[in-house]
């Protein structure tokens, strides 16, 4: 990836430690260019983003304090212009809607392709 990129901050969240570990080890991978911040739940990642700002946030749609989409409203509430991708196991045909209507900037299904993860992530990050 781009040196460009290099300090873009990236928060990952997911209840599930494994799933964040892969993603901060896939984005690392993808060039080790960002600063990746994680959260283990909602709460967290709004703590986390009430102190630092965030070029990209990653949510995981089901977590037991508050689901992506509540996560993903709140952060448009503070930080508008935070680019917000939402992570599920439900296909995207099912969420399309969903995504849509709460003006998601992306969506990854999972499991995570590292692939696909890092196209959006450049798409997201640059506009490419």
């Amino acid at each position: 990836m781009a040196s460009q990129t290099k300090g873009k901050r990236i928060l990952v969240v997911d209840d599930d430690r494994l799933i964040v570990s892969l993603l901060e080890a896939g984005l690392q991978e993808a060039g080790g260019e960002y600063a990746i911040a994680t959260a283990f739940s909602a709460q967290e990642a709004l703590a986390k983003i009430q102190q630092e700002r965030f070029a990209l946030v990653m949510t995981d749609y089901q977590m037991p304090d508050m689901n992506g989409v509540e996560l993903m409203q709140q952060i448009r509430n503070l930080l508008p212009e935070t680019r917000i991708v939402l992570m599920s196991a439900h296909p995207p045909d099912l969420m399309e809607e969903m995504i849509g209507e709460i003006h998601a900037d992306g969506y990854l299904e999972k499991p995570i392709s590292l692939t696909k993860l890092w196209a959006l992530v450049e798409e997201m990050i640059n506009g490419q």
